[in-house]
Order: structure tokens, then sequence, then C-alpha cells
């Protein structure tokens, strides 16, 4: 049988001995819900357990027409590294990363610079997205290995997948 949000909760009340009125779903200004002991479990077995589920790379191609901003995954915790594949070689290589500081005093607007506009050797985080420097003069394949955010259980969410050693 498969970890369900359910049956977790049914569980939880079963060995404490209360029903939902004594321990609801979710938790309310005067009682403690199912829903935050489960995920307090949770958080606490996944900050000591290094699961490689969390560990995810995905790779997508950057184009001079595209420009050098694109948008990151959407939840995630850290991003681990940045590689680009040599077009030649078609082996990647590791970008080094550089400060938002750095990136604006070297980026320019100016088109007719070719120095601006090469493969990308560097890379920025800015907010949501990451930006290549120098901006791509043609199309590059990226990879990006980052740590992937375990969703929390809840009503939207009720399958606990559990991560493989």
């Amino acid at each position: 049988m498969g970890l369900s949000l359910p049956s977790l909760r049914t569980e939880l009340r079963t060995s404490l001995g209360v029903d939902d009125t004594d321990m609801p779903d979710a938790s309310t200004s005067d009682k403690v819900g199912t829903d935050e002991f489960l995920n307090r479990s949770l958080w606490e077995v996944t900050e000591k357990f290094a699961f490689r589920e969390k560990e995810v790379s995905t790779n997508f191609t950057i184009t001079a027409a595209l420009g050098p901003k694109y948008t990151l995954p959407g939840s995630f915790e850290a991003l681990l590294d940045v590689a680009i594949q040599d077009p030649i070689s078609e082996t990647y290589h590791a970008l080094t990363r550089m400060t938002k500081v750095v990136y604006d005093s070297l980026y320019s607007t100016d088109t007719t610079d070719t120095l601006k506009f090469t493969k990308p050797t560097s890379y920025v985080r800015d907010n949501d997205c990451i930006i290549f420097y120098p901006t791509p003069d043609a199309s590059y394949n990226v990879k990006l290995r980052y740590l992937l955010t375990i969703a929390d259980l809840s009503d939207s969410n009720t399958t606990l997948t559990i991560p493989q050693s």
C-alpha cells in the first residue's frame, strides 16, 4: 500500500487515540492539524537525508535571438551548477557564476560590440531568472543541475513520494 495523505491522517489519529474533531486536517487557531505534524516529519527527514530525487538536471537551448535572460524552473532550493555544451566537441563545460554587480559593469546593449556576443562563459542569478554572459551569438545547449523543492503534503498534494537512497 502506498503512502497517501488520507491514510497518514487516519494512522496518526488512530495512534494518538483522537478523531478529526480533536485533530482536524488543517491547523486552526486553537488546534494543530494532522497536516502540520506530518509535514514537520517530512521536513525533518528530507533535511537529515540527502535524497537524490531532490537533485534534478534539465537541458535547454539558449539562442542569440532570445538574448541573455532565461526563466529558471519554478520550485527549487538551490542552483548547483550550469554547464554549456561546446558545439564542436559536444562536451559540457561549467560556467562561472558572477555577481549582478559584475554583470552590470560588463553588460552592454551595444549590438555592434562583437565581444559582447559570443559563447557564454559566465552566468548570474537574477530572482527567478538566469542571465548568461556574454550574450550568446548562436544556439547552445545548456545543462542546469539544481535541488528541487519537495512539495508539502496538502489537499492538493496527497501522495507522498518516498525518495530512494
